[in-house]
């Protein structure tokens, strides 16, 4: 007997449309809402990491300057000029065999300018040690040489002295300006020529302080040193603190950095801090001397 199979007849498919523009625009609406609320958050916990590295830094200079002065009784000078007069070499590049960067240390030929053949290589050396993370540079910087009066913002030169490997970190000169003050007159732990002794800070190390950072946009500076004829040539090793960090229309010498509402600094005792934009200036200008009170 034949049996007739049957077949269900196909049912019809549901139709689904595509998105409608309302859906459409409110699907928008949600991922740019997470994008606003997880960006900011991103960004601030990098932000933390890449200060919390530059702190880091901060504290193997203080390893490095400590080292130095167990070593040879002192810290290291400001800057120190070549036999000829026309370059100084900066009081990080001193500490280099103490930081481990002995072999970079090597090849700088202290017996000439910076601007001889046999440094124009190490001039260029990048240091990771020497540079905030947070910080937007560029690798190397043309100096330019200083034309006119500097207390009259001179004349912007367009003749290039030297090419030097960028950096954050600066030596605290004092509440003077270090390009209008001439040699070793900074109240500060650095400054030209003169060794400092850790004991000639009277109001005690852990309220001294040492090293500070500023923004490549603010003046650029170098580890290594500067040409003495060049533009700002002091304030490329040395800073001054007189206002108080990011200080608005601030001279080009002082302090900052792109930390937001603070800049780090290292104290004589070794310990990093962040340093508020809102301290008063009287104890920052304080904090930078040497003596009880600030001159």
């Amino acid at each position: 007997m034949n049996r007739e199979v049957l077949i269900p007849a196909p049912q019809p498919k549901e139709d689904r449309g595509a998105f409608t523009i309302v859906e459409l625009l409110v699907a928008c609406a949600i991922v740019c809402l997470l994008v606003g609320v997880l960006l900011p958050a991103v960004n601030g916990s990098r932000e933390a990491a890449r200060r919390i590295d530059c702190m880091h830094r901060l504290q193997q200079i203080g390893l490095a300057l400590h080292a130095h002065h167990n070593s040879c009784g002192t810290l290291p000078p400001g800057w120190t000029r070549d036999p000829t007069g026309a370059s100084a070499f900066g009081w990080l590049a001193q500490c280099l065999p103490y930081a481990e960067a002995g072999a970079v240390h090597d090849t700088i030929d202290q017996s000439v300018p910076l601007g001889d053949g046999a440094n124009v290589g190490v001039c260029r050396t990048a240091l990771a040690l020497a540079q905030c993370p947070s910080d937007v540079q560029e690798p190397v910087f043309a100096l330019y040489q200083e034309v006119g009066s500097h207390a009259l913002a001179g004349q912007r030169s367009d003749t290039v002295l030297l090419w030097l490997a960028s950096g954050n970190f600066l030596g605290v000169f004092g509440t003077t300006d270090p390009d209008d003050v001439p040699g070793p007159s900074g109240n500060g732990p650095f400054i030209e020529r003169r060794a400092i002794r850790l004991a000639e800070l009277e109001r005690g190390l852990s309220e001294t302080l040492l090293v500070g950072e500023r923004t490549f946009s603010k003046c650029p500076s170098s580890w290594i040193g500067f040409a003495v004829a060049g533009e700002d040539a002091e304030s490329r090793v040395v800073g001054l603190a007189a206002s108080g960090p990011n200080y608005p229309d601030s001279d080009e010498s002082e302090f900052s950095s792109r930390h937001p509402g603070c800049a780090n600094f290292l104290w004589a005792d070794g310990h990093v801090t962040a340093v508020a934009d809102s301290i008063d200036s009287a104890t920052y200008r304080r904090l930078a001397t040497r003596s009880q009170v600030a001159e």
